[in-house]
C-alpha cells in the first residue's frame, strides 16, 4: 500500500506497529507492508531455492549493465509506465522464470516430449552448452523472453 505523509521525513524506513515503511527512489513513492514471518512450506523451500541457484549464477558486470539499461529503456517507455521494473535483478528474474515456462533443457521450445528447465539446478555450463537464449540480454529479447526496446540490439554481453 502506498504510503501518504501529512510531514513528509525523508529519511524514514524501517518497522513500527508491525508495519514496514520503504522508499522506492526510481517510483519516488513510499510503501507500507504488514510484516508477517514466512511459513515453511514446499512451495516457498522451492522459491528459495531457485533464488539462491539464480543469484550463484552470478552474471557478469557487463551483463549486469546490460540489464540496467535495459531497464532504464523500458521504465521510460509509455506502455510500460503502470509496470515499471525496480533494478536489473528484477528484469534478470522475470527473463528466467520466461525462459523457464518456454524453453526445454536443449534449448528448443518446450514440447510435450521434452525436459523443462529446472531453474533451481541451471547452471552456466548448461546455459552455455544448450545456447539458451538468457545468454545475452539481446538474445533474451529476440526470443521473446523480454519485451523489446529500442537499442536492444546493442545488449551483447554473456551471462
Amino acid at each position: 500500500m502506498k504510503v501518504y505523509y501529512k510531514n513528509l521525513i525523508k529519511a524514514y524506513s524501517g518497522e513500527f506497529d508491525d508495519l514496514i515503511y520503504c522508499y522506492n527512489p526510481r517510483l519516488k513513492c513510499y510503501y507500507a507492508r504488514r510484516y508477517t514471518p514466512r511459513r515453511q512450506t514446499p512451495q516457498n523451500q522451492l522459491y528459495t531455492d531457485i533464488a539462491k541457484n539464480m543469484k550463484e549464477l552470478s552474471p557478469s558486470s557487463g551483463y549486469r549493465q546490460d540489464l540496467t539499461n535495459y531497464v532504464n529503456a523500458y521504465n521510460s517507455m509509455r506502455e510500460y509506465r503502470d509496470h515499471p521494473l525496480n533494478n536489473w535483478y528484477n528484469a534478470f528474474t522475470k527473463l528466467m522464470w520466461n525462459m523457464a515456462k518456454t524453453y526445454s533443457l536443449n534449448g528448443s521450445p518446450l514440447t510435450e516430449n521434452s525436459t523443462p528447465i529446472d531453474l533451481a539446478i541451471l547452471t552456466r555450463e548448461d546455459i552455455i552448452e544448450n545456447n539458451l537464449p538468457c545468454r545475452t540480454v539481446k538474445q533474451a529479447v529476440e526470443a521473446g523472453l523480454l519485451p523489446e526496446v529500442p537499442g536492444y540490439e546493442y545488449y551483447n554481453n554473456e551471462l
